[in-house]
């Protein structure tokens, strides 16, 4: 008893309060000083608004430390447009201001009005094209633009950015790629869905295929086999090797034997024939 008393007066003597989190007094962990400073930011090419973060520290005996951060986002006559937010970012679409933000365990979108242009608990929401913001509702994720109208269906396990325009989805279980504007590239049809230096590898019932940059397939899913040889990719297909270069591009077709890379030059070995320099 006397020792959790101690314990209880040098936390308070020390920091005027005691973490809530204490359970025992060998695990005590009470504040030991706090620092506190604002910021103030506005965003590129708007004189209409800017943001003031609060910033807390809290030190405790253990060593550990708290950040605790809290936004408030001004009108320009410094009328307060909405407080008590973080994760802020600022968007213009068609002369008009909107606002991204995180508050009350969800993201919304509010206009340059104060309006709430969303009313769903999203867990994220990332810009990954002009008035396009991915975003994940119970687990899954979709796309909306900057008035929370939904672009793309929220209904996909994965939805990965790949290229400038381009994602890689999981549906189902199984794999495809669609762009920011619900444009399905690559149905979800595929096993797997794998990058390989500029161009994806699709797998589909143990065979084969590739897909260039642009979520075009140039190769079918027909192929035994799909793998990288230094700088060049190597297909096979009915025992016969192929070579494409980094981007796709055919260098030779299926036909060869044997194909192998010594000292940077790339060759090739048809049926009952010698090696032949392809590159």
């Amino acid at each position: 008893m006397k020792k959790v008393f101690i314990c209880f007066i040098l936390g308070f003597i020390l920091s005027g309060n005691i973490s809530a989190n204490a359970h025992h007094c060998g695990s005590y962990s009470y504040l030991i000083g706090k620092d506190y400073h604002e910021e103030k930011y506005t965003f590129t090419n708007c004189d209409k608004h800017s943001v003031i973060e609060e910033i807390s520290v809290y030190y405790y005996s253990n060593g550990t430390r708290r950040y605790y951060k809290t936004s408030t986002i001004f009108n320009a006559d410094g009328s307060i447009l909405v407080s008590g937010c973080s994760d802020v970012k600022h968007f213009i679409q068609n002369k008009k201001h909107y606002f991204t933000f995180y508050k009350n365990k969800k993201y919304q979108i509010i206009d340059e009005n104060g309006n709430y242009l969303t009313i769903k608990n999203y867990k994220m929401m990332d810009e990954i094209a002009p008035n396009r913001l991915l975003v994940k509702l119970d687990k899954k994720f979709g796309v909306i633009n900057i008035d929370g109208n939904i672009i793309t269906p929220i209904k996909y396990k994965k939805f990965e950015q790949v290229n400038t325009d381009l994602f890689i989805t999981k549906l189902n279980g199984y794999f495809g790629m669609i762009d920011s504007s619900n444009n399905i590239l690559i149905k979800n049809e595929y096993d797997k869905i794998k990058q390989l230096y500029n161009v994806f590898i699709i797998k589909k019932y143990n065979k084969f295929g590739i897909v260039n940059i642009n979520g075009e397939i140039i190769l079918q899913a027909e192929f035994d086999n799909i793998k990288k040889l230094g700088e060049y990719i190597i297909v096979k297909k009915n025992g016969r090797y192929g070579v494409l270069d980094s981007n796709g591009n055919i260098i030779a077709n299926p036909i060869y034997k044997k194909i192998q890379l010594n000292r940077n030059t790339l060759k090739g070995k048809l049926p009952k024939k010698d090696w032949i320099t392809l590159l």
